[in-house]
C-alpha cells in the first residue's frame, strides 16, 4: 500500500509538469445505488451456544422469522455496501481533444442496511430470540480511468465515456448487532455488540457516460452517470464492545458479561484467511490453537457494486510565467 501511495504521489507530480493549460481539477459530489443486477448478499451475524464473541456464525444478511409455527419465512437481502453518497476530487490532463486521463480520490459513506432475525435460536439464546443488525461503510478510495470525449470545434456540451479502475485505500465496515433473548439460558436478557471489519487490497471496475458544458475557457459544469463493480476482500475484523445484560424480575437491568470478560485476543479478533487447515487458528480445525492471536476465520467478500449519479465543476489552473 506504501508502494501505490509513493507512485500515485509521482503521477500527480508528473502531471503537473506537463504542459499547464491541458490540466485540469474536477470536484464532484452524488449519490450511488446498488448495482444494476441486485444478486449479491452481504453478511450477517448470528449467535451459537457459546457467549464467547467471535464465536458468532457468519451467515447471509437476511430476514428471518422461524420460531416452529406457522408463517416460517426467509428472505435474503440483495444489496450491496455502493448505495450511499459520494464527494471527490480529481486531477486529469488532456492529451488529446478526444483523450484525458484522470486520477481521483473519493470519499464514500454508505447508507445503513438493517436485517431482523426472529427464531428458535441456539440453547443458550433460546427460543423466540429477536436478532437486529445494522450495519454500513465509508473509506476513501482512488480512481484512474482514461476518459474518451467526443469532440468537435465550437461545441458547448460535449458527451464522454471514461473507464478505470477503482482501488480503496482506507475503509472500515461498522455492524451493529442487538439481541433480545427473553428465554435464553441465562434468563430475560438482551445482547449488544459492535463490530468493526477492515479490508484488504482489493480492485474493482468503473465505467462512465456524461456529458461537460463549457462555461468559460477555464470553468465547465458536467454530469456523469458511474457504474462500479467491485468486491472488497475482509482482512480483519475486532470486537470493540459487547454486553450481555439480564432484565431482572424488578425491571432493573444488570450486566453480566462484557468485553473485558475475555481478555484473550483470540475472543476479541478475527483474521480472515483464504484457507483452513489443522495449522489454521482456529478451534474447529486444530486442538492446540493460540488464545494469544486471532481466530482465523474463510475470508468473505463485500460487495460494493453500485451505479450512480454525479454533478461537478472543472477548472483549468492558470499559471503565470
Amino acid at each position: 500500500m506504501k508502494t501505490f501511495y509513493t507512485l500515485s504521489i509521482l503521477l500527480i507530480v508528473s502531471i503537473t509538469n506537463l504542459h499547464a493549460q491541458k490540466l485540469y481539477i474536477n470536484v464532484a459530489g452524488g449519490y450511488s445505488f446498488s448495482g444494476v443486477l441486485p444478486t449479491k448478499h452481504i453478511f450477517g451475524f448470528r449467535a451459537t451456544n457459546s457467549i464467547e464473541p467471535t464465536s458468532a456464525q457468519i451467515v447471509n444478511f437476511a430476514n428471518v422469522v422461524d420460531t416452529g409455527m406457522n408463517g416460517k419465512s426467509y428472505k435474503e437481502i440483495n444489496k450491496t455496501y455502493g448505495n450511499g453518497a459520494y464527494a471527490g476530487l480529481s486531477v486529469g490532463y488532456q492529451f488529446k481533444n478526444w483523450m484525458s486521463a484522470e486520477i481521483s480520490f473519493a470519499y464514500f459513506h454508505s447508507n445503513t442496511l438493517k436485517s431482523s432475525s426472529l427464531e428458535n435460536g441456539s440453547s443458550l439464546i433460546g427460543n423466540h430470540a429477536l436478532t437486529k443488525i445494522a450495519t454500513n461503510a465509508r473509506g476513501i478510495s482512488t480512481l484512474i480511468e482514461l476518459k474518451f470525449t467526443g469532440y468537435k470545434e465550437n461545441w458547448k456540451v460535449l458527451p464522454y465515456a471514461k473507464i478505470g479502475v477503482s482501488i480503496p485505500l482506507w475503509g472500515i465496515i461498522n455492524h451493529q448487532i442487538h439481541i433480545d433473548a427473553p428465554n435464553s439460558a441465562l434468563g430475560n436478557t438482551f445482547v449488544e455488540a459492535k463490530i468493526l471489519s477492515k479490508p484488504t487490497f482489493s480492485m474493482g471496475f468503473v465505467g462512465s457516460l456524461g456529458a461537460e458544458y463549457q462555461v468559460k475557457p477555464w470553468m465547465k459544469l458536467f454530469a456523469e452517470m458511474k457504474i462500479q463493480a467491485m468486491d472488497i476482500r475482509s482482512h480483519k475484523a475486532s470486537v470493540q464492545s459487547y454486553d450481555i445484560n439480564k432484565i431482572e424480575s424488578d425491571g432493573t437491568t444488570s450486566n453480566i458479561v462484557n468485553i473485558n470478560t475475555f481478555p484473550d485476543v483470540y475472543s476479541k479478533e478475527i483474521l480472515f484467511v483464504k484457507e483452513l487447515d489443522n495449522s489454521s487458528n482456529n478451534a474447529d480445525y486444530n486442538a492446540n490453537y493460540d488464545k494469544t492471536k486471532p481466530k482465523e476465520v474463510a475470508r468473505i467478500n463485500a460487495p460494493f457494486d453500485n451505479m450512480g449519479f454525479f454533478v461537478g465543476i472543472g477548472f483549468v489552473p492558470i499559471f503565470k510565467k
